[in-house]
């Protein structure tokens, strides 16, 4: 088993998902892990992505813009699962296009479902990689491409919003903020807050420790991923600013610290197919 994998999202290239043909919107993506598997996603304004399906259970967690997905509104903080092998979308992105994470969930030690190590399934982190073309254009204010194909989304009664089986979403700050004092080691300063974005299968939550806090060494019998979504973050001996990523796997012993000049607020994704998870907690 690897040990813990890091990943800027400021040091990758963006790639071309699909083409700018005669002016069309645009998916871009940013490969940050092969094991476990996460990108960075962007939808130009009025991109539409049909009706498809995955082998893999997914989580998507709405960084900035806004995308419509089984006639629900996702906006900034939004997060949403689907199950494996399950039919969904189109997925519409609205005027303001959208960035999103999107997780995929599947035991490391399994390996990713329907990929051949080293084969065209498997991700690949970095570069294009003979596999995509690494965007090159222009970028916006914002950090994101602008290739110029952008267009208004299709009217609403236009749309296919049909809910998919299985599929469950959460708006933005639905779960009220929580302490946990317990954890913060007795006579330290610090505070760490959490509130569940989607769980508890699949476990999806945002986090907020304060400046100068240092956890305890923590473990888990499940793979883990955290993204950093503000500020900055410590993990053996890496430190993580806004878009840094780490995986880590099951029972690998780890401890989180927030540098005493920055809070830190981190999405932490369990990794683990809803099933699995679902036999296990049984």
């Amino acid at each position: 088993m690897s040990g813990i994998a890091f990943a800027h999202s400021q040091e990758l290239s963006w790639l071309e998902s699909t083409k700018n043909d005669a002016g069309q919107a645009m998916a871009l993506l940013k490969l940050l892990l092969n094991a476990p598997a996460a990108m960075e996603v962007w939808y130009e304004p009025g991109y539409v992505k049909g009706l498809h399906q995955h082998p893999m259970d997914e989580v998507f967690w709405i960084f900035s813009g806004k995308m419509m997905m089984h006639g629900k509104d996702l906006t900034p903080g939004s997060a949403i699962f689907v199950p494996g092998n399950t039919l969904y979308g189109p997925e519409y992105t609205c005027e303001e296009g959208c960035h999103f994470l999107r997780v995929e969930l599947w035991d490391m030690e399994d390996g990713r479902p329907g990929s051949k190590p080293g084969g065209e399934s498997e991700l690949k982190p970095g570069g294009g990689n003979g596999r995509y073309t690494v965007y090159q254009g222009d970028m916006s204010p914002v950090g994101v491409p602008f290739t110029g194909g952008a267009k208004p989304p299709p009217p609403l009664g236009q749309r296919s919003l049909d809910p998919v089986k299985g599929s469950f979403s959460a708006g933005p700050g639905e779960q009220p903020w929580t302490e946990h004092a317990s954890i913060i080691p007795q006579g330290s300063q610090g505070q760490l807050l959490s509130r569940r974005a989607l769980g508890p299968n699949p476990q999806v939550d945002e986090n907020w420790l304060s400046e100068g806090s240092v956890l305890p060494p923590l473990q888990s019998g499940f793979d883990q991923l955290i993204y950093v979504l503000e500020g900055q973050l410590a993990i053996a001996g890496e430190l993580l600013t806004t878009g840094g990523v780490v995986g880590i796997p099951k029972g690998t012993t780890y401890q989180l610290e927030a540098p005493k000049s920055s809070d830190a607020r981190y999405l932490r994704v369990v990794t683990v197919d809803h099933k699995t998870a679902a036999s296990k907690a049984g």
